[in-house]
C-alpha cells in the first residue's frame, strides 16, 4: 500500500465538498428568476504508468504494464439550455423566453461590442444622463428631460431594433431602446394607407351630393381633416363622382385622376352671367331655345331655356375655371375661383375675390354650316377622379383603390392610398363607418407592453397603439458552454461558439411571453437527493482516509 491511498481519499473528499457547494448554490437560487443550475459530476484521475513482473511464467513476456487510479476530480456541467418554469406577473415589462435564445444586454449605452446575455427578463426604465428639450402639452413651454432606456434590474441596456417606416422590422445592429415618456414627442407616423366604409344611397337624385369626413396624419405628424365629396352622376345609373377636399388643402393630385374634360358651347347653348347673386356672381350654361339663324342672325335673339345638367360635372368649390371667347365683355374672360356648384351641375357661383365684369347673355353666332363662330370655352386644371361604378347588386365594380398626393396650406404634405373596397350603393341613407389609417400624431407614451414576437408596443396620448422596437435574441451552437458572470449574465466563450442574432417569432427558436418571468430550472427534490448522496460519499471517503492512516500506523509499529 502506497501513500497515494491518501491522495484518492483526499481528492474524493475535496470533490464531494465541491459538489456540496454546487448543490448549495443551486438550492439558494431556487427562487431566482432566470437562474440556471450547475450539476457537478466526476471523472477519474489517473496517476503515472508503471511496469511489474508478469504473473504468467510460461510466457516469454515477463513484464506487465498498468496504471494506478489517482482518484477523481469534479467536473461542473452547466444546464443552461434546460427551460425554467414560466409564471405570469402583473408587470408589463416582465418578459420570458419560452424556447432557445438569450436577451442581449450591454452596460454601455454605445454598446461598443460590449454585449452580455441573459435569460432574466425583469426589465424596467433606466434613466440616463442624456437629455432632450421637449415642448409640453401647452404647446409653448419647453423642458429638459432625461432620456430613459429599457434595461435589466442591474441597469444593463436591453438591445433591440427600431420599427421601419412600413411597420416591419429588420435585423441589424441591436442598440439600446429609448422608452421614456417623451421618447417620441417629436416624431410620429405619416399616413400612407387608409380605408373607409361608405354606403351611397341607390335612390339618390341626379346631382345629389354627400360629404364624408376623415382625417390623416401629414408629413409634420399633425392631424389634418379631409372630406370626400360625392356627386351622383347625372343621366347615368349607378355612378358617382367624388373628390378629396379640405379647408387646409392647397392642392390634390391622384394617380386615378385626369384633368377636367372642359366644355365648349354649341349653337343650342348659351351662357348667362349674373352679377351679385347673394354676394357671388353666377355663371349658368343653359339651352338656347331660339338658336341663331345664319341667314337672319339679327332677327332671332337668343331665348334662355332650361339649365344644361352636368355642364360642370366633376368640378368642386375651390377649383379654378377659365373662360375664353366671351364677347359680351372682356372682363368676363379669364380665370375664376368656384364658390359653389349647383346640384344639377348646370351653374356655378364665383368667389367674391374673382368677379365677372358684367351681367348678360352670351349666345353663339353661327356660320352657314350652323357651327358657332365664337363659342364660349370653359377649361380647368382641376383633377377629376375616376368615376365610382356600382353593380346592380350594390357592390363596387370599378377600381377599389385610389392614390392621393396632398399639399396643405402650411406646406406639409401627405401621400396615401385610400382603399374604397368598402364602398356600397344600397337603398337607404348615406352612411359612413369604420375609417382606419396607419398614421400617428406626435404624442407622449402612456404605457408599454411586450408582444409575442418581442415587439415593444406603446399606448400613446393620442389614443393610438404603436410598435416601437423589437427585442432581438442571441442563439449559440453550444449554449451550455457560455461563461457565467455576476448578475445572471452569460458571456460568449470558445466553447459556446459565436452568437447568431434572431427574432423570436420569425426564427421559430422561441416565443416571447409578456408579463411573465422564467423561474430557475432547479428541482429541489433532485438537489436534496444529490445532497444526501454527496454527504454519504464524503463520509465514506473520510472513513477510507482514516482506515488507511490506521493501517500505515500499524505497519510502522511492526518495526519496533
Amino acid at each position: 500500500m502506497g501513500l497515494n491511498v491518501y491522495q484518492q481519499a483526499t481528492l474524493a473528499m475535496m470533490g464531494q465538498s465541491h459538489k456540496l457547494n454546487t448543490i448549495s448554490q443551486n438550492i439558494a437560487n431556487i427562487n431566482t428568476d432566470g437562474f440556471k443550475r450547475t450539476d457537478t459530476e466526476f471523472q477519474t484521475l489517473l496517476s503515472s504508468p508503471f511496469v511489474s513482473p508478469s504473473a504468467d511464467t510460461n510466457t516469454s513476456n515477463a513484464l506487465t504494464s498498468g496504471q494506478d487510479f489517482g482518484g477523481v476530480v469534479p467536473v461542473d456541467l452547466q444546464r443552461i439550455t434546460q427551460q425554467g418554469q414560466i409564471r405570469t406577473t402583473d408587470r408589463n415589462l416582465d418578459v420570458a423566453i419560452s424556447g432557445d435564445g438569450f436577451f442581449m444586454v450591454s452596460p454601455d449605452i454605445n454598446v461598443n461590442s460590449n454585449i452580455m446575455y441573459t435569460r432574466r427578463g425583469s426589465f424596467d426604465l433606466n434613466i440616463t444622463d442624456l437629455t432632450d428639450t421637449v415642448t409640453l402639452d401647452d404647446g409653448t413651454t419647453t423642458a429638459t428631460v432625461n432620456q430613459g432606456f429599457l434595461a435589466d434590474q442591474f441597469g444593463n441596456f436591453v438591445l433591440g431594433v427600431p420599427v421601419n417606416a412600413d411597420g416591419s422590422f429588420t435585423l441589424g445592429n441591436p442598440a439600446p431602446m429609448r422608452i421614456d415618456q417623451f421618447a417620441f414627442a417629436t416624431t410620429g407616423i405619416a399616413t400612407s394607407s387608409a380605408e373607409i366604409d361608405i354606403n351611397l344611397p341607390a335612390n339618390a337624385d341626379d346631382g345629389q351630393t354627400e360629404l364624408a369626413s376623415m382625417s390623416i396624419v401629414d408629413s409634420n405628424f399633425n392631424n389634418k381633416d379631409l372630406s370626400l365629396s360625392f356627386s351622383k352622376v347625372i343621366g347615368t345609373n349607378n355612378q358617382w363622382d367624388f373628390r378629396l377636399i379640405g379647408d387646409s388643402v392647397a392642392s390634390v393630385t391622384s394617380g386615378n385622376a385626369a384633368a377636367w374634360a372642359g366644355l365648349t358651347t354649341n349653337a343650342n347653348q348659351l351662357v348667362r352671367f349674373t352679377k351679385n347673386i347673394g354676394g357671388n356672381d353666377l355663371i349658368e350654361v343653359r339651352q338656347n331655345q331660339v338658336p341663331d339663324n345664319p341667314l337672319t342672325p339679327s332677327l332671332e335673339p337668343a331665348q334662355v331655356g332650361p339649365g344644361i345638367a352636368g355642364a360642370f360635372a366633376g368640378l368642386r368649390p375651390g377649383d379654378q375655371i377659365t373662360l375664353a371667347g366671351v364677347g359680351l365683355d372682356p372682363g368676363n374672360n379669364g380665370t375664376f375661383t368656384i364658390a359653389t356648384v349647383s346640384q344639377d351641375q348646370s351653374s356655378i357661383t364665383l368667389s367674391s375675390a374673382t368677379p365677372i365684369a358684367v351681367s348678360g347673355v352670351e349666345a353663339n353666332e353661327v356660320d352657314a354650316g350652323n357651327t358657332p363662330l365664337t363659342p364660349t370655352v370653359f377649361s380647368s386644371t382641376a383633377q377629376v377622379l375616376t368615376t365610382l361604378q356600382f353593380a346592380n347588386t350594390g357592390g363596387l365594380s370599378s377600381t377599389d383603390s385610389y392614390s392621393f398626393d396632398v399639399t396643405f396650406t402650411d406646406s406639409a404634405s401627405a401621400s396615401f392610398t385610400l382603399d374604397v373596397s368598402g364602398f356600397t350603393q344600397f337603398a337607404g341613407a348615406f352612411d359612413v363607418s369604420n375609417f382606419r389609417d396607419n398614421g400617428a400624431e406626435r404624442a407622449n407614451i402612456e404605457a408599454l407592453s411586450v408582444g409575442p414576437g418581442g415587439e415593444i408596443e406603446a399606448d400613446f396620448t393620442d389614443g393610438t397603439r404603436r410598435a416601437l422596437y423589437k427585442i432581438t435574441l442571441a442563439t449559440f451552437p453550444n449554449p451550455n458552454g457560455l461563461e457565467m458572470r455576476t448578475g445572471h449574465l452569460f458571456d460568449q466563450s470558445i466553447t459556446s461558439g459565436p452568437p447568431t442574432t434572431v427574432f423570436a417569432d420569425s426564427s421559430g427558436f422561441a416565443t416571447i411571453i409578456g408579463s411573465a418571468l422564467e423561474g430557475s430550472n432547479v428541482d429541489l427534490g433532485v438537489e436534496m437527493t444529490r445532497l444526501i448522496a454527496a454527504q454519504s460519499a464524503y463520509n465514506v471517503a473520510a472513513t477510507t482516509f482514516k482506515t488507511a492512516d490506521e493501517m500505515l500506523q500499524e505497519a510502522a509499529n511492526l518495526k519496533r
